[in-house]
């Protein structure tokens, strides 16, 4: 089984709940060291999911995002405070995993390129939540 590859912010690997977060990634072609130039993207998608329960969040789902790849092959995209939201009622948990799903198809050096990445996010929630203390300043 592939391990996720788990997005970070700056701080560490949880995403409080209502903050972006930073996705980057080099697409390379098979041999992992040749970028892929955008020139040579077909198609790149996005579908962003709660991972328990599979529910899309914010309407993206098989969003196009040929545009957050540079002409190196540099994939950079913000997943917006409306991408990280808690998708559990209330107090219920203090926090859940969502997956970003990436999938692009291009032709490289040596033929066709079919390329799926799940990006793994731990979202904290930021209500009141049992077992929650306030850090002591």
């Amino acid at each position: 089984m592939a391990v996720p590859i788990m997005l970070k912010t700056d701080q560490n690997t949880d995403i409080p709940e209502g903050n972006t977060a930073l996705m980057e990634f080099t697409l390379t072609d098979y041999d992992h060291t040749t970028p892929v130039p955008v020139s040579s993207v077909d198609t790149a998608t996005l579908t962003l999911y709660h991972n328990d329960t599979g529910v899309i969040i914010n309407e993206r789902e098989d969003v196009n995002v040929k545009g957050y790849l540079d002409a190196d092959g540099k994939f950079s995209m913000i997943l917006e405070a409306d991408d990280n939201v808690m998708l559990a009622a209330g107090d219920a948990v203090d926090s859940e995993v969502h997956v970003a799903l990436i999938t692009i198809t291009a032709t490289g050096v040596e033929g066709a390129i079919v390329f799926k990445r799940e990006f793994w996010m731990t979202i904290l929630n930021q209500r009141q939540v049992p077992n929650y203390e306030e850090p002591e300043e």
